[in-house]
């Protein structure tokens, strides 16, 4: 019983994705990577020609399934997800959206139901701060996790932190996590991700997003880790494909003006 439960806390942890603590960024171009945002796509720009942290009202989609497994139980979750964006003035961001799939632990079926929203401040030339909250739903059981989320955003880095806790059913967690990413490309992003806390919790995981072309509306994303929880070792796959119905441009572009990675 003990497994099951600390397995079904980790498959909503997992589920709940992970996010960024607030974080000072200073603004920098690298002109091997970047366009001057004076002609960049955005549809909408300011009057002064900065970007705004959202660049226009519009919605996100994701398929993406997951795979744990922790000692001998293991876990599975297929869901698809759509995520609402909109500006809110120059500054200021706004998400809201809701999963929907089913998901199992040892062959104990039942529904992924969940719900997520998020609000932030983000120059697309420095960073964001900002907070979420995440909600799932997995058969019988229920997690919440509130978290304060920011990032810096450095040439053809991304550096992006976490605080946060994650309470339900089962134990409460509190996390602290940090993630590098780098742009070899356009539309190519590696990163590396670090996250501990209480209950004797510690992980990694290695992560990509891939866009075919820089005007495909499509990534790619896949990630692989391990660590340990409540002394026991775990591990997770996990990938997905992503939609953007946005105004077209590469997934750097995407990742910083028009969406959070909070939500994959």
């Amino acid at each position: 019983m003990k497994r099951r439960t600390t397995a079904r806390a980790l498959l909503a942890l997992i589920a709940s994705g992970f996010v960024a603590l607030p974080a000072t960024a200073q603004q920098y171009r690298d002109p091997e990577l970047y366009e001057d945002y004076q002609r960049q796509p955005y549809r909408e720009p300011e009057p002064e020609g900065e970007p705004r942290a959202v660049s226009e009202a519009h919605f996100v989609a994701d398929l993406g399934a997951r795979f744990i497994g922790i000692e001998d139980t293991d876990g599975q979750s297929f869901a698809g997800q759509m995520t609402y964006y909109a500006p809110i003035g120059e500054r200021l961001g706004f998400a809201l959206g809701g999963d929907l799939g089913f998901g199992s632990v040892d062959g104990d079926f039942g529904e992924v139901v969940g719900l997520h929203t998020a609000a932030f401040w983000r120059n697309p030339r420095g960073g964001y701060v900002g907070a979420i909250v995440v909600f799932d739903h997995i058969s019988e059981f229920q997690r919440v996790n509130t978290s304060a989320i920011g990032g810096a955003y450095l040439g053809r880095w991304d550096w992006m932190t976490t605080l946060g806790y994650d309470g339900g059913d089962g134990p409460g967690v509190g996390l602290f996590s940090f993630e590098a990413g780098y742009y070899p490309s356009r539309q190519f992003r590696v990163g590396g991700q670090l996250d501990t806390g209480t209950n004797e919790t510690i992980g990694g995981a290695a992560l990509l997003h891939w866009q075919p072309s820089e005007d495909s509306t499509v990534t790619i994303h896949a990630d692989l880790g391990g660590g340990k929880l409540s002394d026991e070792g775990f591990y997770r796959i996990g990938f997905g494909v992503t939609f953007s119905f946005s105004e077209r441009k590469t997934l750097v572009d995407q990742l910083r003006g028009d969406r959070l990675l909070s939500f994959e």
